[in-house]
Parts: structure tokens; C-alpha cells; sequence
């Protein structure tokens, strides 16, 4: 099977967002305005279809801040993405969309350098772009539910030592398909969670060297839409190096450092993914 498709959208977007303060509450209202143009061109049908699409979104947010540091909030978001895939016979694909309502707490404990979270989120997503096997081609499943839960702390020990965990709960389900109501979406682990954990010298002639280091853990997913196999979880490391003097930071990240080889997702038998290797990133950065 060959292809000769050439795929161009544009995108402009008018934000406007607006935070107020009265006593202890906290709101926050914003909204965006966007306008889309997909363009494809395939050249073994000499054929060209353009199509527009324009969404207005808005976000709305609520926070109450009490004296101990506790700070329940609930929002309310919405979502238009563009989509560049094209379906089976060339036509262009639909934006998705979305509607998530969240419910937390944050939690600053004072006298802490510290901040803890917990969430609790409703997530409907409409339009979501799928793969259908044998040959992976992109349609569109009608619906996707996600409820779930995350976790988040950070805190610093002791001067220069910083510590984070996060560990997330997504149970998402297909509620709208002609044939896969009621299954996981693929590449969505139901478990998720890292740590996180770097130093960073405070006196001596290497004051400002900085060392770090962390696990990230994800889950088992499912490897098609009918839920027939699964993608086994994965654990990697990840390493810190940098040293900060006056404005200037240098810098060296390392993701995956044990180089671990593993399947990242699927979407059929015949459509799976390697994850990436072992990756460092250098970086000088000055700042004024």
C-alpha cells in the first residue's frame, strides 16, 4: 500500500482570562475563541479538501483558602482539539472535544515547604481518533468516559533537598462505538506513578551542583480496541546533573537511563510501538 498525502491546518485562537479575589474565595473565569482550516492534498487521487471548524471553550474555577493551609476547589473545563488524521476514504476528520469537571484539595501545611494535592476528575471526550486494524487506518469512536483520581506531594527536607511523588487512577470506558461500548480505550494504564528525588549543594566550592534522580512506573494497557491482548507495565529511571552559578545553569537530563527496551503501546497485533531509548539532554541556560 503506498500513500501520497500532504496534510496542512492552521490555527488561531483569541483567549481572554480574568482571576478575582474576595476574601478567601478565589475564581478564575476564562474562555477561548478558536478557528480552524485542515487542508489535505492526496496525490494518488489528485484530489484537494479543506475543511473549517471553529469552537468556543470556556473554564471556570472555584477556591476556598482556609487559615490551616487547606484549600478545597472544584472547576469546570472544556476542550477543542483539531485533528490531522484523515479516515478511510480521505475524508477529513472531525475536531474532538471534551467536557471535565474536577473536584480537590490542595494542602499547604504551614511552617512546611511543602504542597500536597489530591483531585478527583470526570473527563467525557467526544470524536476521540482510533485505529482500526489491519492497516491502522484512523476513524473516529464516538465517546470516551474517564473518572479517576491523582495524587501529588512535594516538599523540601532539608535546604537544597527536594522530593516529589505523584501516583494516578484512570478507569476509562468506551460509552459510545458501533462495536466496542463498554471496553478500555487503548494506551490508557489504569495505574500510574513516579518519584522523584534531587540535591542540590548549599556551601563549598561546589555550591549550585545539583544531582538528581527518579522512577516512573506505568501501567498494563490494553493492545486493541476490543480488549483482546494487553501491553505489559513499565518502570524507568531517570537522572539529573546540573550546576547553577550567578545567572548561568548548565544542565544534563537523562531519561530511560538503564536504555530499557520495552513495548510502549499498541493499537492492534500489527500496530505496536517501542518505547524510547535512552535519551540525555544538555542545556546551558543565562538568565537576566
Amino acid at each position: 500500500m503506498s500513500d501520497d498525502t500532504g496534510v496542512k491546518q492552521s490555527q488561531v485562537g483569541l483567549y481572554a482570562q480574568d482571576q478575582i479575589k474576595l476574601g478567601r474565595l478565589s475564581f478564575q473565569l476564562s474562555g477561548r475563541q478558536d478557528f480552524v482550516t485542515t487542508q489535505v492534498d492526496s496525490g494518488v487521487f489528485n484530489t484537494s479538501v479543506a475543511k473549517d471548524a471553529s469552537a468556543f471553550t470556556g473554564r471556570a474555577a472555584l477556591m476556598y483558602n482556609f487559615d490551616n493551609g487547606i484549600a478545597p476547589y472544584f472547576s469546570y473545563s472544556e476542550s477543542f482539539l483539531p485533528v490531522l488524521a484523515t479516515g478511510p476514504s480521505g475524508q477529513l476528520l472531525n475536531p474532538e472535544t471534551g467536557v471535565q469537571y474536577e473536584v480537590g484539595v490542595k494542602y499547604q501545611p504551614i511552617g512546611w515547604n511543602a504542597l500536597f494535592t489530591f483531585a478527583a476528575f470526570d473527563l467525557t471526550r467526544d470524536n476521540v481518533v482510533t485505529f482500526a486494524p489491519p492497516l491502522n487506518i484512523a476513524e473516529q469512536t464516538g465517546q470516551v468516559k474517564s473518572r479517576g483520581l491523582e495524587l501529588e506531594g512535594t516538599m523540601s527536607l532539608a535546604d537544597g533537598w527536594n522530593l516529589r511523588a505523584a501516583y494516578a487512577y484512570v478507569d476509562a470506558m468506551v460509552t459510545q462505538d458501533p462495536v466496542n461500548v463498554g471496553k478500555a480505550p487503548v494506551t490508557v494504564p489504569l495505574n500510574r506513578a513516579s518519584l522523584w528525588n534531587d540535591y542540590t549543594l548549599q556551601t563549598g566550592p561546589l555550591a549550585g551542583l545539583q544531582f538528581g534522580g527518579g522512577v516512573r512506573y506505568v501501567g498494563a494497557t490494553w493492545g486493541d480496541d476490543a480488549n483482546t491482548f494487553k501491553v505489559g507495565s513499565s518502570t524507568v529511571l531517570d537522572a539529573l546533573l546540573a550546576y547553577t552559578r550567578d545567572n548561568w545553569r548548565l544542565s544534563l537530563n537523562v531519561t530511560n537511563l538503564a536504555d530499557t527496551r520495552y513495548v510502549a503501546a499498541c493499537y492492534s497485533l500489527s500496530g505496536c510501538f517501542y518505547a524510547e531509548g535512552r535519551k540525555a539532554i544538555g542545556k546551558l541556560t543565562y538568565r537576566w
